[in-house]
């Protein structure tokens, strides 16, 4: 230990250099991250309120009639309702925890369906843009938009996509942002507890989020219209039906591939002079399969 150092030791001992109270360290820290939690709030709702008013409220105005506005924007003004009363709680409040639980159910309800139609507003951006009527009033628009965000300072690159993804980005932060919130906390602190279970909500609201689209992504891939399955023609020989009409059988390839010739037969009652088509659909388990007899 040097001189300079056993001294301020020395000195903290006797209490004329306050030590750095931990707790007090976390709650500075806290302090920084609500300021973050508040200031990105606001940002993210002032871009979704030029967005309105550069873009959707022009294009719906225009004389473009192709542009489905509804279907490219979604429900993009009530999330933008929903977070200006979100944030105007959170000023109002030294306590995060209990308005995300006040706000949980709504959350959920609003950006999923956002993030529900989000998919099909990209594709259908994506068709606008190959557009040239539509794509020139996109243009038009957006370049007000950036121009307005440069006198702002801000100079990175603008499209309309980077737009309309930020609600789903939004309400995929807001855990990381409690995450963060929560560790900063003192365990004694009135908001600790709340916000344990903001952050579990919050997280089961993004899960329940992700599953909803899953399941949608998933009936429409059943939705689609599916190509032909591979079909192969059996011909029985004449030996197992002694009647000129020849019987065949069309089976789907992918359902049956163990099917013989021994199992018809053995389905082709002998006794029966004509084939079984009762027994022969028990054999094949004909659900997606068809018999023709010419």
């Amino acid at each position: 230990m040097t001189l300079l150092s056993a001294q301020a030791s020395s000195l903290e001992a006797t209490g004329l250099i306050p030590r750095e109270n931990p707790e007090q360290k976390m709650l500075e820290k806290r302090a920084k991250v609500i300021e973050e939690l508040l200031q990105t709030e606001a940002d993210y709702i002032k871009d979704l309120e030029m967005c309105v008013s550069t873009v959707l409220t022009p294009l719906r105005e225009s004389q473009v009639q192709k542009v489905d506005c509804e279907s490219l924007f979604g429900n993009i003004l009530t999330v933008i309702d929903l977070a200006t009363r979100l944030l105007t709680s959170l000023e109002e409040t030294d306590t995060i925890g209990p308005v995300f639980l006040r706000y949980r159910d709504e959350l959920e309800e609003v950006y999923n369906v956002y993030c529900q139609n989000h998919e099909e507003a990209i594709a259908l951006l994506e068709v606008y843009e190959r557009e040239p009527e539509i794509q020139a009033q996109l243009s038009s628009c957006l370049q007000e938009l950036r121009t307005i965000y440069r006198q702002w300072g801000k100079t990175n690159y603008i499209n309309l996509g980077s737009f309309l993804i930020k609600p789903v980005q939004r309400v995929m932060r807001y855990p990381l942002l409690i995450t963060e919130l929560l560790g900063s906390t003192p365990a004694s602190h009135s908001d600790h507890q709340p916000l344990a279970l903001a952050l579990s909500s919050l997280r089961e609201l993004n899960v329940h989020i992700n599953e909803c689209k899953r399941r949608k992504d998933l009936g429409k891939r059943w939705a689609r219209p599916h190509h032909p399955l591979p079909q192969h023609s059996l011909t029985l020989p004449s030996s197992l039906t002694p009647h000129p009409p020849t019987l065949t059988i069309t089976l789907f390839h992918t359902l049956s591939p163990t099917l013989t010739l021994s199992s018809l037969s053995h389905s082709l009652s002998p006794l029966s002079h004509t084939p079984s088509l009762s027994s022969l659909s028990h054999s094949l388990s004909l659900s997606l399969c068809s018999v023709e007899v010419p």
